[in-house]
């Protein structure tokens, strides 16, 4: 089954852009204002979406190329217990960047093992064509993100 992917050119440099992926305050700007980030390959980030959580170890932080996530934890409130509240453990969210011909960046994202037999695939889908598409890429090109309001 296929991944989810993602492809985007940002009229941005590409610091700014790999910034957006590692620096908490941008990180607050396009995905979700509550979320505490660490910035070193070992280390984990967590991400919140109310009563949703994600805890993401830093698999590879190259400087200006590649973001590379592992969630090792998601928790997720619900009230039907057939409900599956772990199905991003294990999944990977890479991020790689490079400069383009116009000097803008160009990124390709993949959420490997975000496929359709996933319960959540279709609301996943949903978000980060939003997050990734409108809210990452405004954000960085005029600062105009709308990341999740988390409480």
């Amino acid at each position: 089954m296929e991944n989810y992917k993602c492809q985007l050119s940002i009229d941005a440099p590409i610091q700014e852009v790999y910034a957006a992926l590692t620096h908490q305050e941008k990180l607050k700007g396009w995905w979700t204002t509550r979320c505490e980030i660490h910035t070193q390959a070992g280390e984990e980030s967590t991400f919140h979406f109310d009563k949703t959580s994600f805890v993401m170890k830093n698999e590879k932080l190259i400087t200006n190329q590649e973001v590379l996530w592992k969630c090792v934890s998601h928790e997720f409130e619900t009230e039907d217990p057939d409900t599956k509240t772990d199905e991003w453990i294990g999944t990977e969210i890479e991020f790689k960047i490079k400069e383009n011909d116009k000097k803008w960046t160009d990124l390709s994202f993949e959420h490997k093992g975000m496929t359709p037999a996933l319960e959540c695939y279709k609301n996943c889908v949903s978000s980060w064509d939003h997050f990734l598409k409108t809210s990452l890429k405004h954000f960085v090109e005029a600062r105009k993100g709308q990341p999740f309001l988390s409480k």
